[in-house]
């Protein structure tokens, strides 16, 4: 994740990114981001999530790193269920991203 002064100007920041070859994903319809996708031989190799500080995506990330780094056992078990989900869902970003809502939720929640 990177905070950027703005998402107003996304083809600024889409070309400020795209010189290191990550391109905009304009299908992306979450609140308060931009979603960059970097491929190498036509396979996504990095994912990165754009971001203005103080939002509410910037917030709920933040809070959950940091519920992460400190809680070692809530950090592998999420390590694991990533593992599984990118198994079941190998060709599907957004089914694998939807499936770590519940967790993420629960986490955030607590």
């Amino acid at each position: 994740m990177v905070e950027v002064p703005s998402l107003r100007a996304p083809n600024l920041l889409h070309w400020s990114l795209s010189r290191f070859g990550y391109a905009l994903v304009p299908e992306d319809h979450v609140p308060d981001r931009l979603f960059f996708v970097k491929l190498m031989q036509g396979h996504p190799t990095h994912h990165l999530s754009t971001c203005e500080a103080q939002s509410n995506f910037w917030f709920a990330h933040l809070s959950f790193r940091d519920r992460l780094r400190a809680d070692s056992s809530l950090a592998k078990e999420y390590a694991a269920l990533k593992w599984q989900l990118s198994r079941e869902h190998r060709n599907d970003r957004a089914a694998y991203t939807r499936a770590k809502e519940t967790f993420i939720s629960a986490v955030l929640a607590r």
